[in-house]
């Protein structure tokens, strides 16, 4: 295949590998997660493959595989990077005490009368 040999080599160790793999067969994971995961574990037994070589076997862009090489080398997560821009509009915020008295709502009985003396 064409290209260099990557410049980010990524070895693992033995938990690492069962971590990955367990990942990637559970049923509960992320598809982007799985992908990520079966991206790290290619580079890690085939290191002499270019990023081409691994795309076309996960079935992926080459851009992708070179992305989450670097990032597991910088930071050994397969978590996405923080969003850029402004937080959201409806952040979740706690009442202060005072506005959630004010707008508790009380209870009221009802009674029709029958038993009272």
């Amino acid at each position: 295949m064409r290209g260099p040999k990557p410049s980010h080599p990524i070895e693992l160790t033995s938990e690492e590998q069962e971590h990955l793999r367990s990942l990637i067969r559970a049923h509960t994971t992320g598809q982007s997660l799985a992908v990520r995961a079966r991206i790290v574990l290619f580079v890690n037994e085939h290191p002499e493959w270019s990023n081409q070589q691994i795309a076309q076997t996960v079935g992926i862009s080459d851009r992708l595989v070179c992305k989450w090489r670097q990032r597991w080398t910088a930071a050994h997560s397969l978590a996405d990077a923080p969003r850029s821009g402004a937080p959201r509009l409806k952040s979740v915020r706690k009442r202060p005490p005072w506005l959630v008295a004010c707008h508790r709502r009380k209870k009221f009985r009802w009674h029709d009368g029958a038993g009272a003396s």
